[in-house]
């Protein structure tokens, strides 16, 4: 191959790849162009998907607290001698 032969040949590789990438460049525009929508809606959700596992997790909280409440009420009953005891009932 001459020397000019191999000039013409890089010269349009180089254009080649030009046009590679901004083929590439425009496809990648493309595609953000249309997942835009997709993440606006995504964002818009986040609020109110962050909330709602807010108040699941308060929900179960005050479940648990109730649990609890209930639990050492009932042993505090049982310990005492109250109504769901038989020992302090006066029932035999």
């Amino acid at each position: 191959m001459t020397a000019d032969r191999i000039e013409q040949l890089k010269a349009r590789l180089k254009r080649e790849d030009e046009a590679k990438q901004k083929a590439f460049q425009r496809r990648l525009e493309e595609i953000r162009e249309s997942q835009a929508e997709f993440r606006a809606e995504q964002e818009a959700k986040e609020p109110a998907e962050r909330q709602e596992r807010q108040k699941l997790r308060e929900d179960a909280r005050q479940r648990k607290e109730q649990e609890m409440k209930t639990s050492a009420r009932l042993a505090w009953i049982d310990q005492a001698g109250g109504p769901r005891s038989s020992r302090g009932s006066g029932r035999r």
